[in-house]
C-alpha cells in the first residue's frame, strides 16, 4: 500500500512539470499587423484646373493585388504573398481614397462628385497595375507600385478619354522592414499624384491655346 501511495504522489507531481515542458516547447504564433498609405496634406493649387464636376469612380486591381495581403517578388518567377503583414483595407479601396482626397485637397475641379449628383462632366478610373515589394536576391530591394489613371470626358457623345496613362515608380528600401517598403509605396504614390496633376496641367494649357487659335 505504500508502494501504491508514492507512486500515485509521483505521477501527480510529474503530470504538471510534463504539461509545463511541453507548452514550453509551443513556438509563439507571429503576430498579425495592418497598415495603410499616408499622403502627406496638400495645399489648394493656384487656380483650379477645371470648372466641371470630378466624379471618382472606385480604382480597380489586377488580380493578384486585391488582397490585404503584402506581396512580394523573391525571384525571377517566385511571388510569395504575406499573411502577417497587410493592409488595414483592400488596396484598391485605400488608393482610391488618398487620389480623392489628394485632388479635393488641391481644389483642381470646381467640385468632387461622391454620391453621383451633379452629374460629372469629368470621370477618373483607376486600376492598380503592380504593388509589391521587390526582394530578388540580386536586386537591392525595392518598392514598387504602377497605376493606370484613366481621365474620360463625360459631356462628349460618346465620351472619349482625355488622359490615359500607366505611371510606375521603384523606390529604393531603408531597410527590409514592412514600415519601410509602406513608407516607400506612400512616397510612390504621392510622385504618381504629382506627375498626374503636372499632366492635367499640360492637358488644360493646350486646350486653352487650342481655342485661343480657334477664335
Amino acid at each position: 500500500m505504500i508502494r501504491v501511495h508514492f507512486t500515485r504522489l509521483f505521477w501527480l507531481l510529474s503530470v504538471p512539470l510534463l504539461l509545463t515542458g511541453c507548452l514550453r516547447l509551443e513556438k509563439p504564433y507571429p503576430q498579425k499587423n495592418s497598415y495603410a498609405l499616408e499622403l502627406p496634406r496638400s495645399v489648394p493649387a493656384q487656380q483650379p484646373l477645371s470648372q466641371g464636376v470630378l466624379q471618382i469612380r472606385k480604382f480597380d486591381s489586377a488580380p493578384a493585388y486585391r488582397s490585404k495581403g503584402f506581396v512580394y517578388r523573391t525571384g525571377p518567377q517566385a511571388w510569395h504573398s504575406d499573411y502577417y503583414h497587410q493592409f488595414f483595407v483592400q488596396p484598391a479601396d485605400m488608393i482610391t481614397e488618398l487620389c480623392r482626397r489628394r485632388l479635393q485637397q488641391r481644389e483642381l475641379f470646381d467640385q468632387i462628385n461622391q454620391g453621383g449628383y451633379p452629374p460629372a462632366s469629368e470621370l477618373l478610373q483607376g486600376r492598380i497595375v503592380a504593388l509589391y515589394g521587390d526582394y530578388r536576391p540580386d536586386h537591392p530591394p525595392m518598392a514598387v507600385l504602377e497605376l493606370q489613371l484613366t481621365l474620360i470626358d463625360e459631356r462628349s457623345a460618346p465620351t472619349r478619354p482625355l488622359l490615359d496613362r500607366i505611371y510606375r515608380r521603384s523606390l529604393p528600401l531603408a531597410d527590409r522592414t514592412p514600415a519601410s517598403l509602406v513608407d516607400a509605396w506612400s512616397k510612390a504614390l504621392a510622385e504618381i499624384l504629382d506627375e498626374f496633376e503636372i499632366q492635367l496641367q499640360q492637358m488644360q494649357s493646350s486646350h486653352t491655346q487650342q481655342q485661343g487659335s480657334a477664335s
